[in-house]
């Protein structure tokens, strides 16, 4: 099962399913740079604690340990930190970076947590979407059937622009999900609506609650989409600043 899905949809040209490492230690922006901190600071350990012996006891410059390794553990952390820095402030600003730092790919739909969803041309921004998911259900979908339609209850599910994607088994992708629009007229006025209480509730689980919520941005989230423009262009600036001492 391949994890790069194409969806033939006005809004997603192609769905990639990740799941989150299992701890935050693993992250590609975290434990090669704690790797790096230790080894510079075990230099400068190393090579910085014998200048005071030697002033201590007048050793002859001759015996000076060498400076190259002093200025590596000098130069590297900082630069390090630039780089990590500018890693973090680039995830908020690329889902695909993002995803390569603190996402493993995945090619099962029941081992993934996240999809990245590549947004269609004239559709948006690409997102990386939580896959939500029907709590002590099987992986067999309920049926349900509506005005001579059936329509199936699946256990995982995703929301992108406000518009609901169901995982058929069947096609093994995120389909649209579909309403009872297309019956005929003879359906519609025969009708009785829901009979039991079990056929609302599969129901809610099917399509929700009528309403359309449009959830207002926090200060922190207009503060970081802020912050990561100008540092971008701080981090530039001390990039170029550092490369030109160097």
């Amino acid at each position: 099962m391949a994890a790069n899905k194409v969806v033939h949809d006005d809004l997603i040209e192609r769905l990639v399913y990740y799941k989150a490492y299992s701890n935050v230690l693993y992250r590609l922006d975290v434990w090669p740079f704690l790797f790096l901190y230790g080894v510079f600071f075990v230099l400068l350990q190393m090579y910085i604690e014998p200048y005071h012996v030697m002033y201590s006891n007048a050793i002859s410059s001759s015996d000076r340990p060498s400076n190259t390794i002093i200025y590596i553990g000098l130069i590297g952390w900082p630069v390090t930190l630039v780089v990590q820095l500018t890693l973090f402030l680039l995830s908020q600003w690329s889902i695909g970076m993002r995803c390569f730092l603190g996402y493993q790919v995945t090619h099962n739909i029941d081992q993934a947590d996240f999809v990245h969803v590549n947004a269609a041309k004239h559709a948006g921004n690409d997102r990386l979407v939580a896959i939500e998911r029907i709590p002590h259900m099987t992986d067999k979908p309920i049926v349900l059937d509506i005005m001579d339609q059936h329509f199936s209850i699946t256990k995982n599910r995703i929301d992108f622009q406000k518009v609901a994607y169901n995982f058929d088994s069947d096609k093994n992708m995120f389909v649209r999900l579909e309403y009872p629009t297309h019956a005929s007229m003879q359906s519609f006025l025969s009708w009785q609506g829901h009979l039991s209480i079990n056929h609302v509730h599969a129901c809610l689980l099917r399509w929700g609650i009528n309403e359309f919520d449009i959830p207002m941005p926090n200060f922190l989230d207009l503060y970081l989409v802020s912050m990561v423009e100008h540092w971008l262009l701080l981090l530039m600036m001390m990039m170029m600043m550092l490369c030109m001492l160097l």
